[in-house]
């Protein structure tokens, strides 16, 4: 072979090699024509082409996919096709994660339909450009207000000690659960509404009584905002809905607790954290319940000595008596036995619904009480 035809050959290799776009970081993405299933069941028909970016059914985001009537952080490939297929390009997408959001009615628009694709990652440095073949797209999401109200699936209390003083605080938790439905309409935030009697339900502007979070779980502040004071005894009442781009849902049904003051009619879980040194409790319930400490296994308990047993490191506790007006009580050495005993108290005595106790423990422990 002639000096020429060598060099011509070796000029077409490299040509070749440029142009290829197997080569180098980037991302190259394939999607066949008619490849979106619409929610109503049926393919769009407007899938035949793709537009231009800001008319297109499909957009395409670099990191993550944002709110469906924003485009921040969206990227613009190029465009071709191949027979029935499209293919996106986007050979300067130098690592990273893309992400594809489909459409099925006008874009970024409420009340379209739109699908999410999981991430892709595109390649960097040297490496060949990382190929996906996409099949096809559901549109399962609706942009819109969220329809279902969440759904509040528990409560728990505890009487938290304030730092290293004898002083507690009442510490009163929910959590909640919230559906999407068919078609999925995403929640971004939650509004948590309570009252405590003998309030009436507050306005759902109330800066006081309504508080917007984005966890699926809220504890009342350590003061109450509206007295400045922290939160005591009585019937609290909870609503939840959820918000989005686009507004706010309706209101759950209304979560009611009591407090331990009054106890718990019926029975039902309560859940304490006991901090090192003095702590003050009010039994939830009387007679037999079973008491789980730090997660273990519960135990049955119908008496102080019973529940001093099951806790484990109780140095001292003290019971006041409503009746004659006066605090009995009795302290215990490491292994448990008593050291001190008031006249007449009776470590055996039943446990009283609304007791007042105060425990004094070695060591921090949670401990869960039901019935």
């Amino acid at each position: 072979m002639s000096k020429i035809k060598k060099r011509l050959v070796m000029m077409l290799c490299l040509a070749l090699l440029l142009s290829s776009q197997a080569f180098g970081a980037g991302i190259i993405m394939k999607i066949p024509f008619n490849g979106l299933d619409a929610w109503s069941g049926t393919l769009n028909p407007s899938y035949s082409g793709p537009g231009s970016v800001d008319s297109a059914n499909v957009e395409f985001f670099a990191g993550s996919i944002p709110g469906p009537n924003a485009t921040t952080g969206r990227i613009t490939p190029n465009y071709t096709t191949f027979g029935t297929t499209h293919q996106y390009d986007k050979m300067d997408q130098n690592g990273g994660t893309v992400y594809i959001r489909s459409w099925d009615g006008p874009p970024r628009t409420q009340k379209s339909y739109y699908g999410k694709s999981a991430g892709m990652a595109s390649a960097s440095g040297a490496q060949p450009a990382n190929q996906y073949n996409v099949v096809k797209f559901k549109t399962d999401f609706l942009a819109d207000v969220p329809k279902n109200a969440p759904v509040i699936t528990s409560g728990s209390e505890s009487n938290q000690r304030v730092g290293y003083t004898s002083d507690v605080v009442l510490k009163l938790s929910i959590a909640f659960t919230y559906d999407m439905g068919t078609p999925k309409i995403e929640a971004t935030t939650y509004d948590v509404k309570y009252w405590v009697d003998p309030e009436t339900e507050p306005a759902d502007n109330d800066v006081n009584r309504v508080v917007n979070i984005s966890s699926t779980s809220f504890s009342l502040p350590d003061n109450d905002p509206k007295t400045s004071n922290p939160f005591s005894s009585g019937t609290y009442h909870f609503k939840v809905r959820a918000n989005n781009w686009y507004g706010s849902g309706p209101w759950s049904t209304v979560k009611d607790w009591t407090t331990l003051a009054g106890g718990l009619t019926g029975g039902g879980t309560v859940s304490y954290v006991l901090k090192a040194g003095i702590n003050g409790i009010g039994l939830p319930f009387g007679g037999s319940m079973n008491i789980s400490v730090n997660g273990g296994a519960p135990v049955a308990v119908d008496s102080t000595q019973k529940l001093v047993t099951a806790i484990g490191g109780v140095t001292a506790i003290s019971v006041w008596d409503a009746t004659s007006q006066k605090l009995g009580g009795a302290t215990f050495d490491g292994s448990g036995n008593v050291t001190f005993q008031t006249p007449g108290y009776d470590l055996n005595s039943p446990l009283n619904a609304g007791a007042a106790l105060y425990i004094s423990v070695g060591a921090d422990s949670s401990v869960t009480l039901s019935k």
